[in-house]
């Protein structure tokens, strides 16, 4: 590993890792100080018990059935609770921060495994690949139609 990874970049990582760290035991304290728990456990049970209804059988699939009775739910006046949301919004944002910052490395790595991998490999993870960012996607603009306002 130390071959592919620059002194610079193993530094970069370890101070982000270190600022990631203490936003998460933070953001911990908040969500169980507030009664986060009992009111996710709510949601949560909640909107699955929505999404379990016709031809949603398995969340995994996200798209189709499950996204529309989300929306559904959602419509109908199911919430994301707003301490929930700020957890939501702080993993997108790190999620956003590591493609901008590592992206392109990840890429390069990707690469370099791919080409030890059989065309089979390869082509499996493509699919895999291109399932993850469609139910991604489809999660996605649910969040964003649903997205709660919060103070």
């Amino acid at each position: 590993i130390d071959e592919f990874v620059s002194d610079d970049l193993k530094a970069q990582v370890e101070a982000d890792a270190a600022a990631a760290a203490k936003k998460v035991a933070q953001l911990a304290k908040s969500f169980c100080k507030t009664g986060c728990i009992d009111k996710t456990a709510t949601f949560v049970k909640d909107l699955f018990n929505a999404m379990n209804n016709g031809q949603c059988v398995d969340a995994r699939y996200f798209c189709g059935p499950c996204k529309a009775n989300a929306h559904t739910w959602f419509s109908s006046g199911g919430d994301i609770p707003c301490c929930l949301n700020k957890v939501i919004a702080a993993g997108i944002e790190a999620f956003d921060y590591v493609a901008k910052n590592y992206g392109a490395q990840a890429e390069e790595w990707a690469d370099l495994v791919s080409a030890e991998l059989s065309e089979a490999a390869n082509a499996k993870a493509r699919e895999i690949k291109a399932d993850i960012e469609e139910q991604a996607a489809c999660i996605a603009e649910t969040y964003k139609e649903h997205k709660p306002v919060c103070a």
